[in-house]
């Protein structure tokens, strides 16, 4: 039996390539990263996100060691040899790398009359702009800014620099990277 005992094959598939890695319990969420980043080389950390499905659980989160903890777990108890893990991108694929300004799409449709105490319809003017109180103050102004011109978002990804979130305005999907 050696090295496939206990161990299970997780088919990583992104578009409509295949990528096969052994889970086993030793393996760390971040080793996982580094052999998805060697196999599509313009994968970057935080552009995407990882999901599998499990026994009547059609998304399960794949973001860190306690999750594959759990994953292996579940194979286990199961006795699957097998599971199928979603590479999913967060951004378009075709311009992975560069940030997209999509504030102008945005603003300028509510022709409504603006009162003076409403100061945050324009908190945000684009891409790259810097928060005085950092990702807190990005995300204070981000919700008043969302209700003034109409739009939901949810939060993709954040770190020290960058917050990153899907924006839908209407029936559109569309991405915004800020501060």
């Amino acid at each position: 039996m050696g090295i496939m005992e206990n161990a299970v094959v997780l088919l990583c598939k992104r578009g409509d390539v295949s990528c096969g890695v052994l889970l086993e319990r030793t393996l760390s969420f971040q080793s996982l990263m580094t052999k998805l980043f060697a196999k599509w080389k313009d994968l970057t950390e935080g552009s995407f996100f990882l999901s599998y499905s499990f026994a009547g659980h059609p998304k399960c989160l794949l973001e860190s060691d306690e999750n594959l903890c759990v994953l292996y777990a579940l194979t286990l108890s199961s006795r699957t040899e097998c599971v199928d893990v979603a590479i999913k991108d967060l951004v378009d694929t075709n311009s992975v790398g560069t940030q997209v300004d999509l504030l102008p799409s945005f603003s300028g449709n509510n022709k409504s009359k603006v009162l003076k105490s409403a100061g945050w319809c324009n908190a945000i003017v684009g891409v790259g702009q810097v928060f005085l109180d950092g990702a807190v103050g990005f995300r204070d102004a981000l919700s008043m800014y969302s209700l003034f011109h109409g739009f939901k978002y949810v939060y993709a990804k954040n770190d020290a620099q960058t917050v990153t979130l899907f924006v839908w305005k209407g029936i559109h999907q569309r991405n915004v990277i800020g501060l």
